[in-house]
């Protein structure tokens, strides 16, 4: 560990010959652990999440590529006090120069009951399985705009990417100010929802938020939702093959380890969360289909643009 981690408490978590360092901060609000060196201060990202396994690849691709200055846990896929220790685990791969800190964010007040969500977040929360136990990190969500504040304090620009429901965003969206240029997510706007079918999970786990969004954010031209094709061959998914290649060592390879510890959670699954992140990245790989974006190149060339992006080591 090195010298200036000294501070800092270090929590060890041993499993087989893998060895997890998680380094707590003083905030009783968040975790630290480290963020890329390179990137101007003046261009931040912030990552809003609800930590779902197409999460932890949407943050593997960006932290080396984009200057993130924080990570928000909202509640959806996981709850934000385990998904705050789950993403501490995933970075703490990374290894990287300058602290980020994992902000613990908010509760849906009324969230939406979904029969699968127990067994899904109960595997969100261990990283696919991939840990024993999932351990809380208490959180004060009163304090969440101030910190958010904080963080993006000496950043010009702020853009946000939110892999989750709308429930801490609404929270520190105001503390943003001027300051904010860009929100990128997943899916449709509610919206352009059809009447007869229901929102997408990160909009009914909190649908009076996204209904706030979608009357307040919407219309300022500042949102961008990302979805991709549905019902095409082949389709826009993870693969083993992709997982495969892997670096494997470092951030990469915890990604890689996850994965195939439990192939079973997302052989079903698309690259939701993966895509709105590589929008941040190359937006020219996207094209408008009504009110959201979709990628314009093949479902390989996807998967090669977040593989290209995840092994990248420094």
């Amino acid at each position: 560990m090195r010298n200036r981690h000294a501070n800092l408490r270090g929590v060890f978590l041993w499993g087989g010959v893998l060895a997890f360092v998680l380094i707590g901060c003083a905030m009783d609000q968040g975790v630290r652990t480290s963020a890329p060196a390179g990137g101007g201060a003046d261009a931040c990202v912030l990552v809003d999440t609800d930590v779902a396994l197409d999460d932890f690849r949407a943050i593997a691709a960006l932290i080396r590529t984009v200057r993130v200055v924080g990570v928000v846990t909202t509640e959806g896929i996981s709850t934000p006090e385990r998904g705050a220790m789950a993403v501490a685990h995933l970075l703490a791969a990374a290894d990287m120069e300058q602290p980020i800190p994992i902000l613990v964010g908010a509760a849906s007040p009324e969230p939406s009951k979904e029969s699968w969500l127990p067994e899904v977040r109960a595997n969100a929360e261990r990283l696919n399985g991939f840990l024993a136990v999932a351990v809380p990190i208490p959180g004060r969500p009163q304090v969440l705009a101030d910190e958010v504040e904080r963080l993006v304090g000496p950043c010009r620009d702020v853009r946000v990417l939110v892999l989750g429901p709308w429930t801490s965003f609404i929270r520190y969206q105001p503390r943003l100010a001027g300051k904010l240029r860009q929100v990128v997510t997943q899916g449709l706007p509610l919206a352009d929802v059809p009447a007869d079918k229901s929102p997408g999970f990160n909009c009914r786990y909190d649908l009076a938020a996204c209904r706030q969004i979608n009357e307040t954010l919407r219309p300022t031209g500042l949102a961008v939702w990302v979805d991709v094709p549905r019902n095409v061959t082949p389709p826009y998914a993870p693969t083993p093959e992709m997982v495969e290649q892997l670096v494997q060592k470092g951030l990469p390879g915890t990604i890689r380890a996850l994965l195939l510890t439990n192939r079973a959670a997302w052989k079903d699954a698309l690259m939701w969360d993966d895509s709105a992140a590589l929008y941040l990245l190359r937006p020219d790989r996207f094209g408008s289909q009504g009110a959201h974006q979709e990628p314009v190149v093949s479902p390989a060339e996807i998967r090669d643009l977040w593989l290209n992006a995840t092994n990248r080591l420094n």
